[in-house]
């Protein structure tokens, strides 16, 4: 007769009867894998969360998602763009009119198909009522342009009366159009006009052509997005037209997030290393501690003919009915908290008057999924790695196992053999010198407890660094990218003006010459005479307007002019009216210094040394020139340049209007990431824009005008300053033309326009650095739960020999007290060469970020850690020893 195998059953039962024996320690494995579940994916969601909400805000700032374009794109570079792999999104933008209202421009008209408004810009608008233009009479409009059309209350299906004029050779028109659709956009009212959208239908009704399209906007794909490096791999995959034509590559808003919460993605990833592996730490201190435990019980299995592969069985077996519980419980509590709670928060906090959270994604079922998926693996390998040591064992060194280190066990030894002495003598020693039989003093018996195991004694100290480092280096990130840092660069009051003199055929839209300031000397006099406000504390932005030799450009061929100014020529072909005005700017010796560096550091072609000695100039652009321009560009170092006096009129040159001549220093284009910071007089496209030092601009004989005024003053007394000194701006305006009007930033302005994102941002980065201190403090908590557990016939047997409950009490505080000075020990060390690196590698990729210590943060951590571990250590003995010494000795008892 065959007897069925039943070993299935057999250790299924097993399984169920250990599982059921310990139920207290089951709990907290449970509880530390739900904690690592909820820790993992709470983490992970808030900083995602976050970074959505600053993705949401960048797009509404900007009006769309795109950072690449080409201009004057051909159907032919369209349909080879939209073949690259890392080109997401692909669309068009056709502006063809502007829409007039009572002889002013008020709406810029465009057109777009259906992925640029509906993947590209559409995400940045909200409030979007209605649809996209289909039909020719259909237009769609922002409510800031209905607004300006004096529409208030705009429905679907209205007639709207419309004047268009038209950028080509065309008639203007009169016409009427049904509103097929509003929205509502974010994007910098000052600098950006509304824009109303139209059909395709109706710009092939007027006869033009889609292609060559203004621009071919472009999504990339991917989080690696960098605008330079997809700007060059486009120039490599798509061939241009005409030398003027540009691709213009700007750092994906997905890298842009990134780059200003943390960095860069390679401190993005090493911060996530270090948060999955405080999670792993967690959870498997206590599966080590906890089958190191049972390693006499798996023994007496091994004796009756338990193989290591069914103990492996067992051990998995119930290992597995506490992950399930645990990430259940887990995944539970975290999506409650990321789904319903967090959104709104995060809008809330960020998005003040910038719409609403609705397009914010935080709930992401893949960081659930790998959330529990990770924390189950790592129970499990956790389980493995701590079984091998209990299958190691022989069954004979399984029963007699205690997890103690050779000098420890001994010690342990010696100490039980107290039972052999009187006890008036153990209490005379131990009692009045704090001292046990073999001279041990109760610190030292500490020090060995915790140092018994020293594998548990390092997890255990690597985790909990591990969670107040990654709390510090949250704090070192939140503070070093907080954008109060870049506000705080600038100075306390910056004054300026909207200077906008257009020169062309000699008409001058603002009576200007040579001789005529920007910012008058009595207008800084005043200022200067303010209370607070002191001469050593001013700076200057100076410089002069002047007239250049632009060459002439007639049916694509250039006559006469300044040679070294033929790429400048070509950059605007087809996109701006040809400028014969300039502005130049005096720079100081401290910027021409880090100009050269600048340059040496990055390779770019320039000649510093004419533009020191005050015999050349250069020339900057925002990224205005093609690669092909600009290489242009770097030919023309060395060629003359001539400007002339504000008084050559009709574009005629005359020697006698010459001011003088400099050398051409280079092309510099100023929107590079490590351009020098340079205050301005001007700035934008189009700009024919020159520097040059205090002994070139006398060499031109030009007057020196006073472009900008910046001023520094003490905090207490810059409220009253600034009153004053805004009331000097508005009397002055008063005489000035509107174009010319002054105008203030002041730096405290800018503090609280930006105090609810640093804010929330300080919150949200508050909140993660206390979420990654919990999960080490959990892991010193799970610790000593298991293993005061493991060692409570340990204190019975010492309290037995002579030990009083207050020894023991101090016992168990220096060894939490031993915890909390090592981890601080720690922090002060390696922690803080951590943070130092940390810093330094943020800083190579965000140029405001300052690395501050967080002293407070550590002192805190210091003052609180030791306290923390005492008081767990202190709350988890009390709990161990509330029964009689007799009840636990005869517990357990072999």
């Amino acid at each position: 007769m065959e007897l069925r195998n039943n070993n299935r059953e057999v250790i299924r039962e097993l399984a169920r009867a250990n599982y059921r024996k310990n139920r207290g320690r089951n709990r907290v494995l449970t509880l530390a894998v739900a904690l690592a579940v909820f820790m993992v994916f709470g983490a992970f969601s808030i900083a995602r969360g976050k970074m959505e909400a600053d993705y949401l805000l960048y797009a509404r700032n900007d009006g769309s998602v795109a950072s690449l374009s080409l201009e004057d794109g051909s159907e032919k570079q369209y349909e080879k763009i939209k073949t690259l792999d890392y080109v997401k999104n692909t669309g068009l933008e056709k502006d063809f009119a502007v829409w007039y209202k009572g002889g002013a421009p008020v709406l810029g008209c465009t057109v777009l198909d259906n992925t640029a408004f509906e993947k590209l810009i559409r995400p940045a608008y909200t409030d979007v009522t209605g649809h996209y233009p289909e039909e020719a009479n259909e237009v769609m409009l922002p409510l800031r342009g209905l607004e300006q059309l004096g529409i208030e209350n705009p429905h679907i299906g209205m007639t709207l009366d419309a004047e268009l004029r038209f950028q080509e050779n065309r008639d203007a028109i009169e016409s009427s159009f049904v509103l097929s659709g509003y929205y509502k956009d974010y994007v910098n009212p000052i600098l950006n006009a509304p824009v109303a959208y139209f059909s395709e239908k109706y710009l092939e009704s007027l006869g033009i052509p889609l292609f060559p399209a203004s621009y071919i906007l472009m999504e990339q794909k991917g989080f690696f997005a960098d605008g330079e490096l997809m700007e060059a791999k486009l120039y490599e995959d798509v061939s241009t037209e005409s030398v003027a034509q540009q691709f213009i590559g700007m750092n994906s808003l997905a890298f842009t997030v990134v780059e200003d919460f943390i960095g860069s993605y390679m401190v993005a990833f090493l911060c996530s290393v270090m948060i999955l592996g405080g999670a792993f730490l967690l959870i498997y201190n206590v599966m080590s501690i906890t089958l190191g435990n049972d390693i006499r019980q798996y023994g007496l299995l091994k004796t009756i003919g338990t193989t290591g592969g069914q103990i492996k069985k067992i051990v998995f077996c119930q290992t597995g009915r506490m992950i399930l519980a645990g990430c259940l419980l887990g995944a539970a509590a975290g999506s409650f908290v990321v789904k319903f709670l967090l959104p709104g928060t995060l809008g809330e906090l960020y998005l003040h008057g910038m719409g609403s959270a609705g397009g914010m994604a935080v709930f992401y079922p893949a960081f659930l999924a790998a959330s529990v998926v990770f924390v189950g693996m790592t129970t499990l390998l956790a389980a493995g790695i701590a079984v091998r040591k209990v299958v190691k064992f022989s069954p004979i060194e399984s029963v007699r196992y205690e997890e103690t280190a050779s000098a420890a066990a001994s010690h342990t030894y010696r100490r039980q053999r107290c039972t052999r002495q009187p006890r008036s003598s153990i209490l005379q020693r131990c009692g009045s010198r704090k001292h046990c039989s073999d001279g041990a003093s109760i610190a030292g018996m500490a020090w060995r407890n915790i140092t018994r195991s020293g594998r548990r004694f390092a997890v255990t100290l690597l985790s909990l660094s591990m969670g107040c480092i990654c709390a510090l280096g949250a704090v070192v990130i939140s503070r070093g990218t907080d954008i109060t840092n870049s506000i705080e660069e600038r100075h306390d009051f910056e004054i300026s003006t909207f200077t906008n003199i257009d020169r062309d055929a000699g008409y001058a839209s603002y009576d200007w010459d040579d001789n005529t300031p920007v910012i008058t000397e009595e207008l800084r006099d005043r200022i200067l005479a303010v209370d607070g406000v002191s001469e050593d504390k001013m700076g200057y932005t100076k410089g002069c307007f002047a007239m250049i030799n632009m060459p002439s450009e007639t049916n694509g061929t250039e006559e006469g002019g300044d040679e070294a100014l033929l790429p400048r020529l070509k950059s605007v072909y087809g996109t701006t009216a040809v400028s014969f005005f300039a502005t130049l700017q005096i720079v100081d010796d401290a910027f021409v210094e880090e100009l050269r560096k600048y340059v040496e550091e990055y390779g770019i072609n320039a000649d510093v040394d004419s533009l020191e000695n005050g015999t050349g100039t250069m020339l900057l652009h925002t990224h205005e020139l093609s690669k092909e321009l600009q290489e242009d560009g770097d030919e023309t170092i060395g060629m003359p340049l001539h400007f002339y006096s504000l008084s050559l009129f009709e574009n005629k040159v005359d020697d006698k209007y010459l001011k003088g001549e400099l050398s051409c220093a280079g092309y510099l284009d100023i929107s590079k990431k490590h351009f020098p910071k340079l205050n301005m007089t001007t700035h934008g496209s189009g700009i024919n824009y020159f520097i040059m030092t205090e002994k070139a601009f006398r060499s031109l004989n030009f007057k020196e005008k006073i472009f900008g005024i910046q001023i520094d003053v003490d905090r207490q007394k810059e409220p009253l300053i600034k009153q004053e000194i805004t009331g000097i701006i508005q009397q002055d305006n008063r005489t000035r033309d509107e174009k010319h009007y002054i105008y203030m930033n002041s730096k405290s302005d800018a503090l609280n326009d930006a105090s609810s994102y640093i804010r929330a941002s300080r919150i949200v980065m508050g909140v993660l650095s206390v979420l990654l201190m919990v999960m080490g403090i959990a892991n010193y908590f799970n610790t000593l739960y298991t293993s005061l557990s493991s060692r409570q016939k340990e204190l019975a047997v010492m309290e037995s020999v002579g030990m009083t409950r207050k020894q023991l009490g101090r016992l168990v505080v220096l060894e939490g007290a031993f915890y909390g000075l090592s981890v601080i020990g720690i922090l002060l060390t390696l922690g803080s060469a951590v943070l130092w690196f940390l810093g330094k590698a943020i800083k190579q990729d965000l140029l405001y970020f300052k690395f501050y210590y967080p002293w407070a943060w550590t002192a805190v951590i210091a003052a609180s850690l030791p306290a923390i571990c005492i008081l767990t250590a202190v709350l988890m003995y009390r709990r161990m020893t509330g029964k009689s010494i007799t009840e636990r000795l005869r517990r357990y008892a072999d």
